[in-house]
């Protein structure tokens, strides 16, 4: 059974899915007799603000994406001045785990 729409590779989540899609998940999983995060571990891939409000948090990552965009706007102005960047810049990343996966996600 196909817990949530937004997890299919071939579908792309309008904004108001993905605002809620962790609804859908939890609200499938309690609709199937499942607990969380008993029988269901549930983690979604952008951290946003309602996951700390949902009942259980859901545990999320979190890409810095201010880093990220510092990063790309500082190798486009690299390029645009003729140079090539120095290496590949990468921003950091971070599981952020809340009570929907309450054990440790590294090792």
């Amino acid at each position: 059974m196909k817990l949530e729409s937004c997890a299919a590779p071939s579908h792309r989540c309008t904004d108001a899915e993905a605002g809620t899609r962790h609804h859908g998940t939890t609200r499938a999983a309690y609709d199937l007799g499942l607990s969380i995060p008993g029988s269901v571990l549930i983690a979604q891939d952008s951290d946003e603000p309602a996951l700390l409000i949902s009942d259980p948090t859901i545990t999320a990552l979190h890409f810095f994406p201010q880093e990220q965009a510092a990063l790309a706007v500082n190798a486009l102005l690299t390029l645009i001045d003729g140079d090539e960047p120095a290496a590949q810049s990468h921003a950091r990343s971070e599981v952020r785990v809340r009570a929907s996966t309450p054990i440790s996600l590294t090792p």
